[in-house]
Parts: C-alpha cells; sequence; structure tokens
C-alpha cells in the first residue's frame, strides 16, 4: 500500500481518487505519522442515501 504525504497530496486528488478506485489504497500521512486510508467504497443500493451511511 502506498504512503502519501500530506504535503504531496496537495492540489487536486484526481490521480489519487482514481488509483484509489482502480484498487490501490493508500494511506495519507503527516510528517511520516499515517493519518487516513483511503480506498474505493462499493456503490451504495439504489433505495440508500448518501447520508446514511455514515
Amino acid at each position: 500500500m502506498n504512503i502519501v504525504d500530506i504535503h504531496e497530496a496537495e492540489g487536486p486528488p484526481d490521480r489519487l481518487v482514481e488509483a484509489a478506485v482502480q484498487g490501490e489504497p493508500f494511506v495519507l500521512a503527516k510528517a511520516g505519522t499515517p493519518m487516513v486510508m483511503v480506498t474505493a467504497v462499493e456503490a451504495p443500493a439504489a433505495h440508500a442515501s448518501v447520508a446514511s451511511a455514515f
């Protein structure tokens, strides 16, 4: 899994998001400390709202 420093990820996240969608999750780190993992999610069911996922 790739670790990306948050300073490298500044700007449009298109490249990183597309990589996650293609099955390449990554971790955002700040000063070398992992902060969050970004991974693709399955599409919600047609009747479920996005807000109910949280």
